[in-house]
């Protein structure tokens, strides 16, 4: 009976054990968000805002949405009431994809990677700056994925980015 249990514990050694290299430790054990990485993208919605021609209509808010899970934690509350040409940046977390047409900026979770065609369809044509950091995002239809900015998507939804407006002042955030 010894035997057979000292059999066992070397059968699930092994099994654990072959799995790392089978799998992968990345797969087995998810990477958690890392903070200074959202730290900086909190930033970079705030700044890719800079850079946008917002409809008159927006009035004295601008809203920084995120839709799903939010990854950025205390760090986006640092924008907050902060100024933005003649605006004042407010942090809004939805859960409801009819609540983005309250949104300037919307970042959108990977958690939301399923409705991701439906919050594109309800964004479209409605001034709606959209941002997402999964993989795919810019080629199923969000403006910008981080790191890469999908040109033919932000005329459909009424926005023109500013390229050649960078301020002689401008110093990163």
């Amino acid at each position: 009976m010894a035997i057979l249990k000292h059999y066992n514990k070397f059968i699930i050694s092994s099994l654990i054990v072959l799995s790392f290299f089978a799998f992968g430790e990345r797969d087995l054990f998810p990477q958690q968000p890392n903070p200074a990485e959202y730290r900086v993208k909190a930033l970079f919605l705030y700044n890719f805002a800079k850079f946008v021609e917002w409809p008159h209509s927006i009035g004295d808010t601008l809203n920084i949405c995120i839709l799903g899970d939010d990854p950025f934690g205390a760090y986006i509350e640092g924008l907050e009431d902060r100024p933005l040409n003649e605006q004042k940046v407010k942090i809004r977390r939805i859960e409801a994809v009819r609540d983005i047409k309250k949104c300037q900026v919307l970042f959108v979770d990977s958690s939301e990677d399923e409705r991701l065609d439906i919050i594109v369809a309800e964004a479209t044509g409605k001034g709606i700056l959209t941002v997402g950091d999964s993989e795919g995002n810019a080629e199923r239809g969000l403006i910008i994925e981080f790191y890469k900015e999908n040109s033919d998507r932000n005329e459909p939804f009424g926005l023109f980015l500013c390229p050649d407006y960078i301020p002689d002042d401008h110093e990163p955030e």
